[in-house]
């Protein structure tokens, strides 16, 4: 209208530059409206989408997770009837077994206690994923369980010929009830994961020494180190060490029966203990602790 208005030329000039600059600018604005409007609209449309993908995931990872809670007790069962008469072969309950009868019980009562503790890094992954991990927690002894654990581990150590220094607070009958190794936990899973560090530790040490320390630190704080000169770990596996199903490039050289799943399940009991798990070492062929 003002145009259409305009009383001179010079006055038309002006104002018609001046429709001109706003309908340019008037036309980039609704432009770009018209695309963000557009972008949102894609994006609700992918959000959507990925919901969608989500839940089915969830879906799928929670039948997974199902599957292998069923199929790991329906596998422990016959475990436990393989373990049971191959114990009572070794010990001698049908006659006394011929030397190489002796020996491939031996194998079959090892490899049936490597399947258990699989199911059971199995069944245990089950549980923390669905929450149903129980605790109950009272005061553990970790001295005396660290001495129970090297106990029970010491014919495969002494099958994998090495040397294990256990370093122990030396204690007196007056201070056993309140000496500072007392800790509120859960006995037998803490006791889990000292035998899975010790043994791991057996595991991926061809030859050499494994050296256990227990010490209370200056922060009053109870730390357990479990020292071996096995294949040590790379910088790069450092990090993802405690993940799930997570596992050395040079591990399966040692180990080929190995999951990638008991630090992780180790880790996830420590820090239910309010603890802390980590390893060190100073690279591949230089042990690890």
């Amino acid at each position: 209208i003002e145009v259409v208005l305009a009383t001179s030329n010079r006055l038309l000039l002006f104002r018609s530059l001046i429709l001109a600059i706003v309908s340019i600018f008037s036309i980039l604005f609704i432009r770009s409206v018209k695309k963000e409007i557009k972008t949102k609209d894609e994006l609700a449309e992918k959000e959507i989408e990925l919901t969608k993908k989500n839940s089915e995931l969830a879906r799928i990872s929670a039948e997974k997770t199902e599957f292998v809670s069923l199929a790991s007790h329906q596998i422990r069962g016959p475990l436990t009837s393989i373990k049971g008469y191959s114990a009572m072969l070794l010990d001698g309950d049908f006659g006394k077994l011929p030397k190489p009868a002796e020996e491939a019980a031996h194998i079959m009562m090892d490899s049936c206690n490597t399947l258990v503790r699989v199911v059971n890094d199995y069944l245990d992954v089950t549980r923390i994923e669905q929450g149903r991990m129980k605790y109950e927690f009272t005061d553990v002894d970790v001295r005396a369980l660290i001495e129970t654990c090297v106990k029970e581990l010491t014919p495969s150590i002494e099958r994998a010929k090495l040397v294990c220094k256990v370093n122990l607070p030396k204690i007196s009958a007056d201070e056993q009830a309140n000496a500072w190794w007392h800790i509120k936990a859960d006995g037998p899973k803490l006791k889990q994961v000292i035998l899975n560090l010790i043994d791991n530790a057996v595991k991926y040490t061809p030859k050499g020494s494994i050296h256990i320390h227990l010490f209370e630190t200056t922060d009053k704080k109870i730390r357990l180190e479990i020292k071996d000169t096995g294949v040590g770990i790379a910088p790069l596996t450092m990090p993802k060490l405690f993940a799930k199903f997570s596992r050395a490039e040079n591990a399966s050289e040692t180990n080929i029966l190995g999951t990638g799943l008991g630090l992780y399940v180790a880790k996830m009991m420590v820090e239910a203990f309010e603890g802390k798990i980590w390893a060190e070492s100073e690279g591949e062929g230089k042990g690890s602790t």
